[in-house]
């Protein structure tokens, strides 16, 4: 894989993580800060926003829908069996996870005692069911408190597909947000490492207008490639095949896709999430949108590499369905690129 720029120089357009980590290391792109608390990386999050806030008013420069459907199980080589992580039937396979029910909000008590988050199986408000939507059984998420649907399986080296469509119900502190869940693939650690709400991860956002993005949770780390936007909101960096080489993490916490190809919100949308190693593809309604190198986060005080977790599915104030959610053992991301050639190699 070759994603750090236009073109590549070897003959099978394989990209070279040895010399990405090089190259990283000697220029220091976007040094990443070693955050050792959860709250200190919230904080300065919270810091960074309502500067971002002040400066800046964002811009909506991106282009429509991608009327691009590609139907990638077909196209991945070697693979193994498809698995359904839904049965259509209950919640079998996941723990129904929340954390604090009240979101806490700035200014709060940076070090008073916290509520204690309700944790796994305690879901007496219904925030996780089976509902049937558009004539079919799909897993309805509230959003009305926040936590995640955590899968019991550890997965690596897969094809994840996912349908999703956007309900009507929003709920405080987003209620006048726009809409938002992910899915946090790599997940690792305690529950709720993260704000009391989510486990160490890596994140394929699904937000109005900014589905597709990277987040780092909890203080993962990696490199990307990316060029300077402000429209793209803190910290100003939109992933591009063709950008300079980036660290994310820390500070540089989040990376915007490429453009928005989501559909309108009571349309069913289709996200395929390519996981080899420590490398990583989002792909949105049949469009690459970002990809990452050298996932990593720290393990007794180093940096190792992350290959492998848990899936979430996040409750973070937005009524959400989920229709189809298939998972594919793979042997290379290659098939991803296939997707989408318009973006190069």
């Amino acid at each position: 894989m070759c994603f750090s720029r236009p073109s590549c120089d070897a003959p099978d357009h394989r990209f070279d993580r040895a010399i990405l980590r090089r190259v990283h290391e000697r220029e220091q792109v976007a040094p990443v800060l070693d955050y050792r608390s959860a709250l200190k990386r919230l904080v300065a999050t919270w810091i960074a926003v309502l500067l971002t806030a002040l400066a800046f008013a964002e811009a909506d420069t991106r282009s429509g829908p991608s009327d691009r459907v590609l139907d990638v199980m077909a196209q991945v080589g070697p693979r193994g069996e498809v698995r359904s992580l839904f049965n259509g039937r209950d919640l079998s396979g996941w723990d129904r996870y929340l954390g604090v029910e009240e979101v806490p909000t700035l200014p709060f008590n940076l070090f008073g005692r916290w509520p204690a988050p309700i944790g796994r199986e305690h879901d007496s408000s219904g925030v996780y069911s089976v509902v049937r939507e558009d004539g079919v059984p799909v897993i309805r998420i509230s959003g009305s408190i926040w936590g995640a649907l955590i899968s019991r399986a550890v997965y690596e080296n897969y094809h994840l597909r996912v349908d999703y469509k956007w309900g009507r119900q929003k709920f405080a502190p987003r209620a006048d947000a726009p809409r938002n869940t992910g899915v946090l693939y790599h997940s690792v650690g305690p529950d709720g490492a993260f704000w009391s709400y989510w486990m160490r991860s890596a994140e394929f956002e699904i937000m109005e207008g900014r589905t597709g993005d990277f987040t780092s949770v909890d203080g993962i780390e990696g490199v990307t490639t990316s060029d300077w936007d402000l429209a793209a909101g803190y910290p100003w960096l939109r992933y591009s095949r063709s950008g300079s080489e980036t660290g994310v993490g820390g500070m540089a916490f989040r990376v915007a896709a490429r453009d928005d190809f989501e559909k309108p919100v009571g349309q069913w949308n289709r996200i395929d999430l390519f996981v080899f190693g420590d490398s990583a593809v989002h792909v949105v309604n049949g469009t690459v949108v970002f990809a990452i190198d050298g996932l990593r986060h720290e393990v007794d005080g180093e940096m190792v590499p992350l290959t492998k977790g848990a899936i979430q599915l996040q409750s973070e104030g937005a009524e959400v369905f989920f229709r189809r959610i298939e998972l594919q053992p793979i042997e290379s991301l290659e098939a991803a690129w296939e997707m989408s050639p318009e973006v190069g190699r």
